[in-house]
């Protein structure tokens, strides 16, 4: 039985409403309100359990930090849903998060989203020992875990350290998917996978937002760098679509090699960094990150080794959320059609086009 454990530190109560036309200052009536469980790591494990649906030798669970009537609201509508969850509680209300998108019309296809993100309040060192403890018994035996989104204020000093640490207890691997000073910490901890979008990767490398496929290539490639040899690297562009560089680095070695001396006999399709990009674009793109890493991390279990077919997978399920009124909801055999028509290719083989 393999095993993916979701871990959040700050979920969220998601609302999205939807409205004819958004206008500043104005009066809206929403057409359409719907609330889910959120937070990336509620999101991605959401996605998971829909991809594995029909893999009895799969199990799903999530691991959070919750507390008040938000919060057991969370673990009601979690419960309901049938997901395994493993919860630490606070005394603190658990955050909300709003998302206003003009009917028909998300961010990608020119109508309009504004977002409200509140931040995760501080938690009490007993609360965050707490978590530590949840989430070492829940990854015991875990294939992946995936460390997803933001670090409440005031954290003890080596928080992330910690819990990388209660993560790969029982031995398993580990995938990231933070931003801003978490993302920092955690690129120093040689996580086996680092998955974030074009902004957050600019950030924290202090560049400029790529915004052409080469830009999104070579900044895949640096993250990379920055991480270490042994951390595969995703990045997500948005309608750039989104790159992979894997933990061996033998494609570097090959790409200077050709440089110098031609082309080599090595079969492009196993080279990377890998482009990748759907020949969709779905109106509501909230989730869509955490619908790809969920999607990764159902891909990688199944194989490990498969890095482009995971990004395939991943692209996927990452546009059939974008095409869903909600936060990360996936139609298990739409996201399977578009993987199927989704092109992964290699760095190197792009250069020569």
């Amino acid at each position: 039985m393999s095993r993916l454990v979701f871990v959040g530190a700050a979920p969220a109560v998601d609302r999205l409403l939807l409205v004819d036309h958004l206008e500043v200052g104005g009066v809206h009536l929403p057409t359409r309100v719907q609330v889910t469980p959120g937070g990336k790591a509620l999101n991605g494990a959401r996605v998971a359990c829909n991809l594995t649906i029909d893999r009895p030798d799969v199990a799903v669970s999530v691991v959070g930090l919750i507390g008040g009537a938000s919060g057991r609201w969370i673990a009601d509508a979690v419960a309901g849903a049938g997901l395994t969850a493993h919860w630490a509680w606070t005394s603190e209300e658990t955050r909300t998060c709003i998302v206003v998108a003009e009917e028909g019309g998300g961010t990608t296809v020119g109508g309009r989203s504004t977002d409200f993100y509140e931040s995760p309040l501080p938690v009490s060192p007993a609360e965050w020992e707490e978590l530590c403890a949840v989430v070492t018994e829940a990854c015991h035996g875990a294939s992946w875990v995936a460390l997803a989104g933001r670090l409440p204020p005031d954290c003890p000093i080596g928080a992330a350290t910690h819990l990388i640490e209660c993560a790969r207890v029982g031995g398993a691997r580990v995938a990231v998917d933070a931003s801003s000073s978490a993302l920092d910490l955690y690129l120093d901890l040689a996580p086996d996978l680092v998955k974030v979008n074009h902004i957050e990767a600019a950030t924290v490398l202090d560049r400029t937002v790529p915004t052409d496929v080469p830009g999104l290539l070579a900044l895949t490639v640096l993250l990379h760098e920055r991480a270490g040899d042994d951390t595969a690297v995703a990045v997500t562009g948005g309608l750039l679509g989104a790159c992979l560089a894997a933990p061996d680095r033998s494609w570097a070695q090959t790409t200077e090699h050709e440089s110098n001396h031609g082309s080599g006999t090595t079969d492009d399709a196993d080279r990377g960094p890998w482009w990748g990009k759907v020949p969709a674009v779905g109106a509501y793109p909230t989730g869509s990150g955490d619908a790809f890493l969920g999607a990764m991390l159902v891909a990688l279990d199944h194989r490990p080794a498969d890095w482009p077919g995971s990004l395939r997978t991943a692209l996927g399920a990452s546009a059939a959320s974008a095409e869903q009124v909600g936060t990360a909801i996936v139609d298990g055999r739409r996201a399977a059609l578009l993987a199927s028509l989704t092109q992964v290719r290699p760095a190197v083989a792009m250069d020569r086009h």
